[in-house]
């Protein structure tokens, strides 16, 4: 072939990948929506924005399908090196979380990193806050959501921020009031907690038709353990305010309020001790 046909030649088989492309990009400008995809627009200057029903490109995790090995071989696997490789896992589920994405691929893929955090790392607690939060936003993971603040429950004795989540969950997204109370209760009794921890377990188990004396035994021990001279004044108030008023029989509201000052009292005494 002379140079000059093979130039033609050249010369049509790139315009017909051209004309070939503009038709399919023709067609790309327009894809249907993938639930959950984060929807990617370019739009040319001085150009309207394009229909919010079409999209450019679509991104999505959904590739992220592949399994991690148990967590407790993951441990083992990390050779010494657990806490690092905990941070490198966060900073992945961290970044790819920013993408706003909600398919159940992803929302499954989040989950178990967040299984695998702290399988590597159990301490760590913003793991559990961050991807237990994350999770907490998407209704059908509920459930997901609490099982990670329950793995941070359990490894972080002391925080009361892990029961409370839970209970939040319950009480404000689950519509569960009772599933929330023991949550609640917990998180009164832990170090540091908001007095409004207290008053929420004694109100929802007073509504629930739980054991008074119990009711009245856990709010005293959230007082005992929380017993700073803010603390322990609203505790003692929203007691005596909100929870006692929910007793019906005077009697046993009277024996309650004094079984409730006796062991404050003892508190008190033990705490002048020390």
């Amino acid at each position: 072939m002379s140079p000059r046909g093979k130039l033609l030649l050249e010369f049509a088989l790139a315009a017909l990948l051209l004309a070939g492309a503009w038709r399919l990009g023709a067609g790309l400008r327009c894809l249907p929506e993938t639930k959950g995809a984060l929807p990617m627009f370019w739009v040319p200057p001085g150009q309207p924005p394009p229909d919010p029903a079409c999209y450019s490109i679509e991104l999505t995790h959904e590739y992220r399908t592949y399994n991690l090995p148990e967590p407790g071989n993951l441990r083992r696997f990390s050779f010494g090196y657990s806490k690092m490789l905990a941070d490198f896992f966060l900073v992945d589920t961290l970044g790819n979380m920013d993408w706003s994405e909600k398919t159940p691929g992803f929302l499954n893929w989040a989950y178990r990193m967040g299984l695998a955090i702290s399988a590597l790392h159990p301490k760590y607690a913003f793991p559990y806050y961050a991807i237990g939060t994350f999770l907490s936003f998407q209704p059908d993971y509920l459930h997901l959501s609490n099982a990670i603040f329950e793995l941070g429950s359990k490894e972080l004795p002391d925080d009361f921020n892990m029961p409370f989540y839970i209970a939040y969950n319950y009480y404000w997204q689950m519509k569960d009031p009772k599933g929330a109370v023991p949550y609640f209760a917990e998180a009164c009794r832990r170090p540091g907690a908001a007095p409004q921890m207290c008053t929420m377990a004694g109100k929802l188990a007073v509504s629930q038709d739980a054991d008074i004396l119990e009711i009245t035994h856990m709010i005293a021990q959230g007082y005992c353990i929380n017993a700073d001279a803010t603390r322990a004044k609203i505790i003692q108030s929203d007691f005596e305010k909100r929870v006692l008023p929910r007793v019906a029989d005077p009697a046993q509201r009277e024996r309650l309020r004094t079984a409730f000052e006796k062991t404050i009292a003892a508190c008190q005494r033990a705490q002048e001790k020390e």
